[in-house]
């Protein structure tokens, strides 16, 4: 009797080695592993799901099992058999949890800054999907930046302690690989320079381009793009301004300019025209009525007369300067509303003017020294 209870306390002893809790997610097939009891030959592995179905329950002479299970939550306990080939005994249900080996995903800052004054920079990377075979690697083409320490603090925390005495100055990819080749790359991650200052500048550049390409994720949110259009409703070439579109912006504002001061110049030429011909029809009527000749009445009639066609002659050209200021208004206002802006506009550095969306185009290259490029256009689609 006391043998037996001996053999019962060194069973739980050893199965109590393994009841922990566990979260297998490393290999392509997880297993589990328990201590081996000794004078035991078989165990009972029973394995049940979240609903407490019993999915598994298996005799087996080894101390391990591959689980091909999907992922999900489970539990398990081993049962040994006694030498007369009944199970003596079974040990807690033991929960463990089998999760897929997903990319990782970085949440936060894209970029960290170091200076070669900070001997050792420690780099805290926040996301998901960390496991604790993540590995970690700053690489630029054939050069590694020096790691001291890698630690995968939880499944959204890695932390990564970088010499820089002696990683040489540069731009580093950050890769993050994951069992199963789950990997993700960032480019330009970490930037070490000799001084403060190189790295004030770059992070002044990395903000402007930042804010430029919020402020046109904003204008652009929606297609069409209200927020353009009313801007330039309200002030013609506004819109094209906050779209980042400065130099279309100023073209088309010199163009409604000048038609604006076509329409005043034939405005002027109007009214004066049109008080020549009241002074002709008054100054004609008296002298005619002062000589009492029929021969000048007639005479002031077809001076009146050629008068009055060269006044409605300004009058259509104040109605035909009238219609060309209001059609480049809704040009300057359509193309804010409808043009759409391609996705490297806020971080682009070979500038271009494009007029209008879908043109046919006739580009020719500017006579100055940049390589800017103008797109001229007869038709306009939407």
């Amino acid at each position: 009797m006391l043998n037996k209870i001996i053999f019962i306390i060194l069973i739980l002893a050893n199965l109590s080695l393994y009841a922990q809790g566990q979260i297998l997610e490393d290999s392509e097939t997880p297993i589990l592993e328990w201590e081996e009891v000794p004078k035991v030959k078989n165990y009972q592995l029973q394995i049940r799901n979240e609903a407490k179905d019993l999915i598994l329950d298996q005799k087996t002479s080894t101390t391990r099992y591959d689980l091909k299970f999907k992922a999900g939550k489970y539990e398990h306990r081993v049962g040994v058999y006694n030498k007369f080939g009944k199970i003596a005994n079974f040990s807690e249900w033991v929960p463990f949890a089998i999760t897929q080996s997903l990319p990782p995903i970085i949440n936060g800052e894209k970029k960290i800054y170091s200076s070669k004054k900070e001997q050792t920079k420690t780099i805290v990377i926040t996301g998901k999907n960390f496991y604790k075979r993540t590995k970690a690697i700053l690489k630029k083409n054939s050069k590694l930046a020096a790691i001291k320490k890698i630690e995968v603090l939880n499944d959204e925390t890695i932390q990564i302690e970088v010499d820089n005495d002696t990683t040489e100055i540069g731009d580093y990819d950050l890769k993050l690989e994951n069992p199963r080749n789950k990997n993700l790359e960032v480019n330009d991650y970490y930037i070490l320079r000799e001084l403060d200052k190189q790295i004030a500048a770059l992070k002044e550049k990395v903000e402007k381009q930042k804010e430029t390409a919020k402020v046109l994720e904003e204008v652009t949110a929606k297609y069409p793009y209200w927020k353009a259009g009313l801007r330039s409703a309200v002030l013609p070439g506004w819109g094209q301004y906050s779209k980042d579109e400065k130099r279309k912006a100023i073209i088309l504002d010199a163009v409604l300019l000048l038609s604006f001061l076509n329409l005043y110049n034939a405005n002027n030429e109007f009214e004066s025209q049109k008080e020549k011909y009241s002074k002709t029809v008054v100054q004609g009527v008296a002298f005619a009525i002062a000589a009492n000749s029929q021969a000048l009445g007639v005479t002031n009639i077809i001076i009146t007369e050629n008068s009055f066609q060269r006044t409605e002659e300004k009058a259509d050209s104040v109605r035909n300067a009238s219609l060309l200021l209001a059609l480049v208004y809704l040009v300057n206002v359509s193309d804010a509303l409808f043009w759409k802006v391609p996705p490297k506009t806020a971080l682009e550095t070979e500038k271009s003017i494009k007029l209008f969306s879908n043109f046919y185009s006739n580009p020719w290259q500017e006579t100055s020294s940049s390589n800017s490029q103008i797109e001229l256009g007869l038709k306009y689609k939407f």
